[in-house]
C-alpha cells in the first residue's frame, strides 16, 4: 500500500514537472496570426527564421517565439503655428499622416533588425514619425515664399 502511494506521488510529481517545463518554454501551438498582422517565427528566440502571414502556427522548440507585428493603417496629426516662410512671413502648418508597416518579408525583417522597438510598439513608431515631421515642415516652409505656398505667385 505504501509503495503504491509513493508510486502515485512520483507520477504526479513527474507530470507536474513536465507540465511546468512546457509552460515555461517558448514553444507555441496553433498560435494565430490575424489578417492585419505579420508573424516572425524565431526558433531560437532571437533570430528571425521566417516571416509569415495570417494563419495558425506551431513550433515545439524550447526557445521558439512567434512575434506578431501589426500592419494595419494608423493615423496621427501634428501642427505647428510658429513656422516662417522664405520671405519671413509667419505661417502655421497642420499635418495629418496615415502610415502602416510594410508587409513584405524583407521590409519586416529589416525593421525588426534596425528598429526593434518600433516594430513591436505602435506608440514608439508614432513617436518616430512625429519626431521627423517638424524637420521636414521647417525645411519646406523656408524653401518657399508665402505667395508660392498659397499658389498666387509663379515659381
Amino acid at each position: 500500500m505504501k509503495g503504491r502511494i509513493m508510486n502515485t506521488k512520483s507520477r504526479f510529481a513527474m507530470i507536474l514537472l513536465v507540465l511546468a517545463m512546457v509552460l515555461t518554454s517558448g514553444c507555441f501551438y496553433k498560435k494565430p496570426v490575424e489578417k492585419h498582422e505579420v508573424g516572425l517565427i524565431m526558433p531560437d528566440g532571437v533570430s528571425v527564421a521566417q516571416v509569415v502571414g495570417s494563419g495558425r502556427y506551431t513550433s515545439l522548440s524550447y526557445y521558439a517565439e512567434l512575434v506578431k507585428i501589426d500592419c494595419s493603417a494608423k493615423k496621427t496629426e501634428w501642427s505647428d503655428p510658429d513656422l516662417v516662410t522664405l520671405d519671413k512671413q509667419p505661417v502655421g502648418f497642420s499635418v495629418s499622416a496615415t502610415y502602416a508597416r510594410q508587409r513584405s518579408s524583407d521590409s519586416i525583417a529589416k525593421m525588426w533588425e534596425l528598429y526593434n522597438s518600433e516594430a513591436r510598439d505602435d506608440v514608439m513608431l508614432e513617436a518616430q514619425i512625429l519626431a521627423r515631421i517638424p524637420r521636414v515642415a521647417k525645411e519646406l516652409s523656408t524653401m518657399y515664399t508665402l505667395d508660392q505656398i498659397l499658389g498666387v505667385s509663379a515659381g
